[in-house]
């Protein structure tokens, strides 16, 4: 089946990366899949960033490159904007720091072609070894808190805090979020999973990157847990935007399902 993918990078302090992976979309996806690519940058990214990410503008070839500059702060906010300007029938949210395997996202398209009604996501723990620089005590703590969090939610994912995946942009739209931080990421992949969504994970790889300023700090996981919490227990109505209404029209709609 013919797709049409919105590819949003998020970038803030990125350079050299940022248009390596630009240059490594561009290599290893089919164009006639892509819809755009979006570089988001945000008021407050390096001088460094803003400059190279407007020297990218139109560099896609037949493929439209541009920039988006963020209303609100922070990446949640970041990545709920990209979900409401996007134009492809799917959408992909995709870090530029070069830590997640930038090569993942044309194996994600081509399996959503054969499931284009499902989330295409990617999994750090589907084959060993998979992790590269890592933080010992980071990577301890992913395992537990992906684990805890599988049973809580009765998945047998394996890393539901990675949300690298496409997804149908109608079915990310569907949903009501609140984080507008890094949490945000863990709040769109629990609210898929426990409304019900197919997902399908993937393997994918993490290297640490070697260019910017990580920006992830262990402290941030704190925060995760009682956004876990909230979700695993919020009323099912409550995860779905508009009116009763229209909430029945999206679970009429067979895309959702209460578990």
């Amino acid at each position: 089946m013919s797709i049409s993918v919105s590819i949003f990078i998020m970038t803030f302090n990125e350079t050299d990366l940022l248009r390596k992976t630009l240059s490594i979309v561009l290599r290893t996806c089919d164009h006639n899949d892509l819809c755009e690519i979006v570089i988001v940058t945000a008021p407050k990214s390096t001088p460094e960033n803003l400059k190279t990410a407007e020297s990218l503008k139109g560099s896609g070839g037949d493929v439209p490159v541009s920039v988006y500059m963020q209303k609100k702060p922070h990446i949640g906010n970041a990545c709920r904007e990209a979900i409401e300007v996007a134009q492809g029938t799917h959408i992909i949210l995709m870090p530029a720091d070069g830590e997640i395997e930038t090569e993942a996202a044309a194996r994600m398209i081509e399996l959503a072609k054969e499931h284009p009604d499902a989330v295409i996501t990617t999994s750090r723990w589907l084959n060993a070894g998979s992790f590269k620089g890592y933080n010992r005590l980071k990577l301890v703590l992913n395992f537990i808190f992906n684990r805890m969090t599988g049973i809580m939610f009765r998945t047998n994912l394996t890393d539901v805090s990675n949300v690298y995946q496409i997804a149908p942009l109608s079915t990310l739209r569907a949903l009501n979020y609140t984080e507008e931080k890094e949490a945000f990421y863990l709040e769109c992949g629990l609210k898929l999973i426990r409304t019900g969504c197919k997902i399908i994970e993937i393997p994918c790889k993490w290297s640490l990157r070697d260019d910017g300023r990580a920006k992830t700090e262990i402290i941030k996981c704190i925060s995760y847990i009682g956004t876990a919490l909230r979700i695993r227990f919020m009323p099912y109505s409550y995860m779905f935007r508009g009116d009763n209404g229209e909430k029945k029209r999206l679970l009429r709609s067979g895309k959702f399902r209460n578990l």
